[in-house]
């Protein structure tokens, strides 16, 4: 478990932590078994069943798709037991740099581990260039 609190600020804090450290553990270091850390049983994506080894199966193509894959984190907001994360995908595919923006709505459980992830893509600019 990532830990247990009782005070309501005390709880956003860890729980915006854990999202924080989520994106850049997995997605940019790669540290699969934070999956196994940080999601609870039941796991639901976008309302569907994901779990874990889906997410490791997805980020695995992400990484290898683009192995300079850059995840930033732009900002958190959280509130009693939801953390939304907005962040900014980089990285480069079959040769073109790709850029991509979203946000993500995180519900997590009393022990601080996700219960949903609902996420929503922004515009993506998958033809980009640089000048």
């Amino acid at each position: 478990m990532i830990g247990e609190s009782s005070c309501p600020i005390a709880t956003v804090l860890r729980n915006k932590r854990t999202a924080q450290q989520f994106w850049t553990r997995v997605f940019n270091d790669g540290d699969l078994d934070y999956i196994d850390q940080t999601l609870a049983p039941g796991y639901t994506y976008n309302g569907s069943p994901g779990g874990a080894d889906g997410l490791k199966a997805w980020v695995k193509a992400l990484r290898s798709a683009m192995p300079d894959l850059f995840f930033r984190v732009e900002s958190l907001l959280g509130a009693h037991d939801t953390v939304a994360i907005r962040w900014t995908l980089s990285g480069t595919r079959d040769g073109k740099e790709v850029f991509l923006t979203g946000e993500n709505v995180l519900v997590f459980d009393d022990d601080g581990r996700a219960v949903s992830n609902w996420q929503f893509l922004g515009t993506p600019d998958l033809t980009h260039q640089a000048c």
